[in-house]
C-alpha cells in the first residue's frame, strides 16, 4: 500500500486502453500498478528526472511486466531542452530539481515541457500523476496547453505550500481535492 490514497485515486481514474504519465516515475511502483490499470492496450509513459534512480526504476518495471510503461529520464518543467541540477534527498530516493540550500548539485539533467512531449506524440494523456518533490508549479506551467484543450485528470503530490498551483488549476477549470 505504498502512497495508498494516490493509488486509490489512480485505480477510480485509470481505464483500459488510456494514455497515462507518471511525473516524478521514482522507483517504478506507481508506474506499475498504472501499467497494470491502462492494460495491455493502455500506456504509461513514466517521467524520472534523477539519475540515480533510473537503474532500479527499469529493473522494477521489467520485474513488474510493466512493459506498457515508458521510461523518459529527464527533468519535466516548463521549458524543453535546459539543462538544471539535480539534488538528492538526503535520507530517500526522493530527488529534486528545486535548489537546495547550501549545496552543489549532486547531478545535471535536460528537461522536457509535458506540452512539447504531447506535441510530439500526437496524443494527450486522460490521467496524470504528478509527483515531483516541489518543482510542480514549473511541470504545470510547461502543460498549460494541453490542461486548457483536453483537461486531464491530475493526482498531484505537491510538498510546496504554493497558492498559485491551485490559483492555476481553478483557472483551468479544475476543482480542487486536497488530501492532507
Amino acid at each position: 500500500w505504498y502512497e495508498a490514497s494516490v493509488q486509490l485515486a489512480l485505480g477510480k481514474l485509470l481505464r483500459l486502453g488510456d494514455l497515462a504519465f507518471d511525473v516524478g516515475a521514482n522507483l517504478g511502483v506507481i508506474a506499475a500498478m498504472m501499467g497494470a490499470a491502462v492494460g495491455p492496450y493502455g500506456r504509461v509513459v513514466g517521467f524520472e528526472a534523477s539519475p540515480r534512480a533510473i537503474a532500479q526504476l527499469h529493473a522494477n518495471l521489467n520485474y513488474s511486466n510493466a512493459f506498457n510503461v515508458t521510461v523518459l529520464h529527464r527533468a519535466v518543467a516548463d521549458r524543453s531542452d535546459d539543462l538544471v541540477p539535480v539534488f538528492y534527498g538526503d535520507a530517500s530516493p526522493a530527488d529534486t530539481i528545486m535548489p537546495v540550500e547550501g549545496r552543489e548539485p549532486d547531478a545535471r539533467i535536460e528537461t522536457i515541457a509535458l506540452d512539447d512531449y504531447v506535441e510530439r506524440l500526437g496524443a494527450a494523456p486522460r490521467v496524470v500523476k504528478m509527483d515531483i518533490e516541489g518543482a510542480e508549479l514549473l511541470a504545470l506551467q510547461g502543460f498549460e496547453r494541453t490542461l486548457a484543450a483536453h483537461s486531464p485528470a491530475l493526482v498531484l503530490e505537491a510538498v510546496s505550500n504554493d497558492l498559485r498551483i491551485g490559483e492555476m488549476l481553478q483557472a483551468f477549470g479544475y476543482n480542487l481535492c486536497i488530501d492532507a
